[in-house]
């Protein structure tokens, strides 16, 4: 089960597959964490896509690359 924790405060989280149609969103489990819950095995990399919440989106496309792992812990540099 992929999480997201964020150094943002963010209302809504989105990620998609390469390649793929649409945007997924991530439920909040706690304070700037978001869990995707897929019962489908998923291929990176992904994009991902985030409500601020001043109201604005921001996508960042291959931010979680292909041989990213659930479980595992992944951290880029991007600021928001």
């Amino acid at each position: 089960m992929p999480e997201l924790i964020t150094n943002v405060t963010i209302s809504e989280v989105e990620v998609k597959e390469k390649g793929g149609k649409y945007w997924v969103g991530l439920k909040e489990s706690s304070t700037n964490t978001w869990t995707l819950k897929s019962e489908a095995l998923l291929k990176g990399p992904f994009s991902a896509r985030f409500l601020v919440k001043n109201g604005s989106y921001h996508v960042i496309d291959n931010i979680i690359p292909e041989s990213f792992t659930a479980g595992t812990e992944y951290k880029n540099g991007i600021n928001l």
